[in-house]
């Protein structure tokens, strides 16, 4: 079956235009573009010829589309009416072909044209069912059963071909699906709306809660960071209260000496105090008394709690912190070391 396409660019070649009818599930026999008998000059007039009456039925009801360009579609006219000799007034051939080679009149049915006839128009008689009327007038019996036999042979020929399974359901939902009513739109608006608050509400709670839990980690780092402040600051204080103690422990034996030879009395063996029993220790071990007195477990193990940067920095104070100790032991070493050297001496010019 034949439809037309009119007012199609030139620019668009005819294999576009069967690409477009068969990705939409058309069967399409031929497209053709029409060209004028003066010149073969191609027109914007398209034929498409169909397997059958269903595509040529949907393609006028949808149309041609190509990419975003849309063309409407229409049926080709069918011819109704048969083929009629002027010579002898009869159906289904021409003049060219007809066996009767002598003309017959229209009006009378004589032999002579219709030209040199002189019956008059009340006397018209039909060469074909002999009625009043000229064998081409629409009204004869003759033209409208060749008529209806020309409707016949185009529904027959319409019809041979099965219809393709390949149409568009126009009135299938799942092809074409209804499309939501208001209600239902305005309630997936409401859906919306309310998630977004929710999302809303919970980021902003969940905002609160990181600067809160951050606050506390900061105020309790500072709090760690003050009491180590203070544990370093007192382990110095020891430090000094013992170079103090162990300065005067020294001056306290040189005065009792000295008294001691003045009188010219036998010097008693005393039972050795506690600070003659550190000083007659190795240097070692008093290093490692002193660092069983002092507390360094309990700075360790708050060492080991804190962040890295905090146990870099802790670290770095107990190295000084040795580094000094050292330092002071060194030098109380030497101290007591001239106190007996000047001690001997003073003994011996005594004697």
């Amino acid at each position: 079956m034949v439809a037309f396409v009119k007012k199609v660019d030139l620019e668009i070649p005819d294999n576009r235009i069967t690409e477009a009818l068969t990705k939409v599930g058309l069967d399409v026999v031929n497209v053709t573009r029409l060209s004028r008998k003066e010149g073969n000059i191609p027109t914007s007039t398209i034929k498409i010829t169909s397997k059958d009456v269903n595509n040529r039925n949907t393609f006028i009801h949808t149309g041609l589309k190509v990419d975003s360009m849309h063309f409407n579609a229409e049926a080709a006219s069918q011819n109704k009416k048969s083929v009629q000799c002027y010579i002898c007034h009869q159906y289904n051939h021409v003049a060219k072909y007809c066996k009767t080679k002598q003309q017959i009149c229209a009006k009378c049915c004589d032999n002579h044209r219709i030209e040199q006839c002189t019956t008059a128009n009340d006397a018209i008689k039909c060469n074909n069912c002999k009625g009043k009327h000229l064998p081409t007038a629409n009204d004869c019996p003759n033209v409208l059963e060749q008529e209806k036999r020309m409707l016949n042979l185009i529904n027959q020929y319409s019809s041979t071909s099965s219809a393709t399974t390949t149409t568009l359901l126009l009135h299938d939902s799942n092809e074409f699906p209804s499309l939501p009513n208001m209600y239902q739109r305005q309630q997936g608006l409401l859906h919306n709306d309310i998630l977004d608050e929710l999302i809303n509400l919970l980021t902003s709670k969940m905002e609160k809660i990181i600067e809160e839990t951050t606050k506390r980690l900061f105020k309790s780092l500072q709090q760690k960071i003050k009491k180590i402040e203070e544990t370093i600051s007192s382990v110095e204080t020891l430090i000094n209260d013992d170079a103090t103690s162990s300065s005067s422990f020294s001056d306290s034996d040189e005065d009792v000496q000295i008294v001691n030879t003045k009188d010219k009395k036998k010097p008693k063996q005393q039972p050795p105090n506690q600070r003659n029993k550190l000083i007659n220790q190795p240097l070692h071990l008093l290093q490692q008394q002193r660092n069983q007195q002092q507390p360094l477990h309990l700075l360790k193990q708050q060492q080991n709690q804190q962040q890295p940067r905090m146990q870099h920095q802790y670290y770095h104070l107990s190295q000084q912190m040795i580094v000094l100790k050292n330092q002071h032991l060194n030098q109380r070493q030497k101290q007591e070391l001239l106190k007996e050297f000047d001690h001997s001496t003073v003994h011996s010019n005594r004697r």
